[in-house]
């Protein structure tokens, strides 16, 4: 089964998108970049990282810019789960670096379907 890592600091964002991914995916989750990046670091290979942006300690694009400067993590499929516009002039990363976004909020088939 593929396996995802999805961070969120919202507990209830996290619950919710684990629902609704468990029933075809290993879903572990993350309160913040930081935790992601231990989970990372203790051995757990995701198939596909989704992310939100703004989120305490490590924010999103911090945990993206590090993902993206990896060996070992630079070829994992980034999906940015974030009620900003990505294309946004304002926003301090490529939208390059990243697969793809989901603007909250969401339909859960337009999740599935991007996923």
């Amino acid at each position: 089964m593929k396996k995802i890592l999805v961070v969120d600091d919202n507990i209830s964002m996290r619950y919710l998108l684990e629902s609704i991914l468990k029933k075809s995916y290993n879903v572990r989750t993350a309160d913040d970049g930081l935790t992601a990046m231990m989970m990372l670091s203790q051995g757990f290979s995701p198939d596909l990282i989704l992310t939100d942006i703004n989120m305490p300690s490590i924010n999103g694009w911090e945990l993206i810019l590090y993902l993206k400067k990896s060996i070992l993590y630079k070829n994992i499929p980034i999906l940015v789960l974030t009620s900003t516009d990505v294309d946004d002039a304002t926003l301090d990363v490529d939208p390059e670096l990243i697969d793809g976004y989901i603007k909250k909020p969401f339909e859960p088939a337009d999740l599935i379907q991007k996923v």
